[in-house]
Order: C-alpha cells, then sequence, then structure tokens
C-alpha cells in the first residue's frame, strides 16, 4: 500500500466556470452591459486565467436571485410590468 491508497481524501466536484458568452445567456445582458456593471461594482467581478475572463456559477446565480429579489423595489414587479 502506498501514501496515496492510505490517505484518500473526498473533494466536492466543483462546476465549471462560465465564459463571457455563458453568463450572457443566463443573465439575458450584453457583454457591454456586463463590463459596465462590473467597473461600477455592481456584477461580480471575473477571475482571470491566462488572458480569459471566468466567472464562478455561484457569483453568478447569487447576482441573478439578488436582481429577482430586489425587481419589485425598481419600480416594477417581477413580470416588468410597472404597478
Amino acid at each position: 500500500m502506498n501514501i496515496w491508497e492510505s490517505s484518500c481524501f473526498l473533494v466536492p466536484a466543483r462546476q465549471p466556470m462560465l465564459r463571457y458568452r455563458d453568463v450572457e445567456e443566463l443573465t439575458r445582458l450584453s457583454s457591454r452591459t456586463i463590463a459596465r456593471l462590473v467597473n461600477t461594482n455592481q456584477f461580480p467581478r471575473p477571475v482571470k486565467i491566462g488572458r480569459s475572463c471566468r466567472w464562478r456559477p455561484e457569483d453568478i446565480a447569487r447576482f441573478m436571485g439578488q436582481q429577482a429579489g430586489g425587481m419589485a423595489f425598481a419600480g416594477g414587479t417581477a413580470s416588468g410590468q410597472v404597478v
């Protein structure tokens, strides 16, 4: 028995990082809007991997949850109708 067999670690499976196109599709925001929101600290900052930008899925899910919860206070309802 070697050291690797005797000391196994269970590492939780991580979801793959999201690309710009993935984030655009999920949020329905344009790349320019995403960049503007990142620059004004209203959107999660991406993680730089080499020359690429990637987002953690949990960060985008949290952002979308906050947006859905705050829509009623922004002058409209969740369906986009003004009350």
